[in-house]
């Protein structure tokens, strides 16, 4: 039984694969499947109308053979797919002579009206490949004998038959010309970049998750997934966009809104398919074996999976970072002895990380390091799940760094507690910061407003150059240091006091955990900028407050030694 399984999830998979194409295929083909339906009830029964020749104002002769050089005339040969935006349309009788080119049941409505209104005998009959009007007298064409047709007779009284002779070659050249050669190459992309999307989906997706004592629960956030699929759309649609071949010369002008819309509809599926396969759902899992020290490690990507192990002596410690790929992650990675670096496992919250990254350091009794910016901050495998307070006078005490002459942090103590923070500026210095950005932009400017005037004098273009050097360095200064300034501005601070550790940020909110629930104080990262990191089991606050590298050992050596001293 249990070998049987996976070919009926296999087969399963399968059939719902060929549904989703095939309805793929219909939306990508018919974006309003009503035109579909509309088409089939019209083939049933042609929309031929008598009264075409009045509502024309044509005067044609009683000759069937004039007749159809008329119709020949005026209706030159083409596809449906550039004319309706559809692989297959049938047009009214009266939507057909308006138009200049039409296909064969373009051709055989407009005939068979003119016809039908000089009460002349006729007959339709259509092959597996082309729909013709037949009536005596008839000259011969290639590809409308009788032979061929399987579908014969006056409109609304026609008989099928398989047909005494089938010309396949010129069946599939047709079809090749009619379905394929003429589809827009938007379309196709849409239409094979769906199935694509649907093959790896189902390739992919689902499976069993593998089996191990610590697993992965990483997930892409929603709201990263569709800013980054946006991201990628704009992307696409501006290089879709300059591809002159994507745009089928319908019409004379260079776009249409059936362009527009078809290239829109491209982009947006080609930047979610993009983010799609970045963050596509990979599972991994550890497992312990003791006989000999190894850590197993179980992967899976839908029906892909497999296996490897880490001896234990291999790995000179276990990392935390987080990922700069894609849609981000916290990564639990191993260092190897020879400088190797594995992922291991990937998760969306960091506490679950850091709780794995524990078990891990626990379990194989390796050293822990969290990346931060300058120097890394090492947890000893015994000190593991200890409290802060513990671990504080289970080792020697050292005495805090210091304070750096040019800190300019505000340090205070009272009885009941602590702080440390930028102290609120008054505002004569907010209007010394305004004012030099002030005097920046004023001067890119005024520099653009003399190249306007002066175009031909290098003299205003130096001045604008350096203008907008200074400008362009005003703002990246800003947006690098928008955490310090704001912090400066507002007086962010951390405080300990009353068993609690409390964070004022630079945007007014207060984040807050018990001191007795804080295990470790350490440098750390988020979003790519460095940070102390306050841990707990349940939740880590990334402080904020400081700009100089050199400072952040002591601010972090000073948070820990006050939520030690208060826990």
């Amino acid at each position: 039984m249990s070998a049987a399984a996976p070919p009926r999830r296999v087969g399963a998979r399968a059939i719902v694969f060929v549904a989703l194409a095939a309805a793929w295929t219909l939306f990508a083909m018919y974006p309003n499947p009503a035109v579909l339906v509309r088409n089939l009830a019209r083939y049933r029964n042609l929309p031929i109308d008598p009264q075409l020749e009045q509502k024309k104002g044509w005067q044609l002769p009683g000759d069937a053979g004039t007749i159809e050089l008329f119709v020949d005339s005026l209706l030159l040969s083409k596809p449906d797919w550039p004319l309706f935006r559809v692989p297959w349309y049938v047009p009214t009788a009266l939507e057909a002579a308006d138009m200049t080119h039409g296909d064969c049941e373009a051709r055989t409505l407009v005939l068979a009206s003119l016809l039908e209104g000089q009460e002349i005998p006729y007959e339709i009959r259509a092959s597996f490949s082309h729909l013709w009007v037949d009536y005596e007298g008839r000259t011969a064409r290639p590809g409308e004998s009788a032979e061929l047709a399987y579908l014969q007779g006056k409109p609304g009284a026609l008989s099928t038959r398989w047909p005494e002779s089938v010309d396949w070659r010129s069946f599939l050249a047709t079809q090749r010309s009619q379905l394929w050669d003429a589809m827009p190459l938007a379309r196709k992309a849409i239409w094979m970049l769906g199935l694509l999307w649907g093959a790896l989906g189902a390739a992919l997706v689902g499976g069993p998750p593998p089996r191990g004592d610590l697993a992965s629960e990483w997930r892409a956030p929603a709201r990263t997934y569709c800013r980054k699929a946006l991201w990628l759309a704009v992307v696409a649609f501006a290089s879709i966009a300059l591809a002159s071949g994507l745009r089928p010369a319908i019409n004379s002008a260079p776009w249409t809104l059936a362009d527009l819309r078809e290239v829109t509809v491209l982009s947006l599926l080609a930047g979610a398919f993009a983010a799609w396969l970045v963050g596509i759902r990979s599972r991994l899992a550890l497992s312990f074996e003791s006989a000999p020290n190894r850590i197993g490690r179980t992967w899976s990507l839908g029906l892909l999976r497999g296996s490897s192990g880490i001896d234990e002596s291999e790995i000179a410690q276990f990392e935390l970072m987080q990922s700069r790929f894609a849609f981000g992650g916290w990564l639990v990675c191993a260092a190897l002895q020879s400088g190797e670096r594995i992922r291991l496992l990937r998760y969306r919250r960091e506490t679950a990380a850091r709780a794995a990254l524990h078990r891990l350091g626990a379990d194989a009794t390796r050293p822990i390091v969290v990346h931060g910016d300058g120097s890394d901050y090492w947890t000893a495998p015994d000190e593991i799940g200890l409290n802060l307070r513990r671990r504080a006078a289970a080792r020697p005490t050292v005495d805090v760094l210091p304070a750096p002459s040019d800190l300019h942090l505000a340090v205070e103590g009272a009885a009941s507690g602590w702080s440390i923070g930028y102290a609120r500026r008054e505002a004569g210095a907010v209007r010394v910061l305004l004012t030099m950005a002030g005097i920046t932009v004023g001067a890119a400017v005024a520099g653009t407003v003399l190249v306007a005037l002066f175009p031909v004098s290098l003299a205003t273009w130096l001045l604008w150059c350096v203008s907008v050097l200074l400008l362009g360095m005003t703002i990246y200064a800003a947006m690098l240091l928008r955490e310090e300034i704001l912090s400066w501005l507002t007086g962010s601070r951390v405080e300990v006091a009353e068993g609690q550790l409390r964070f004022r940020r630079a945007d007014g909110r207060v984040e807050s955990l018990p001191t007795d629930s804080i295990e470790s104080v350490e440098l750390g990262r988020q979003d790519d900028i460095p940070t102390i990191a306050v841990v707990a089991p349940e939740r880590v606050i990334h402080v904020r407050l400081y700009c100089a590298p050199k400072h952040r050992e002591w601010v972090r050596a000073a948070i820990e030694r006050a939520v030690a001293a208060l826990s």
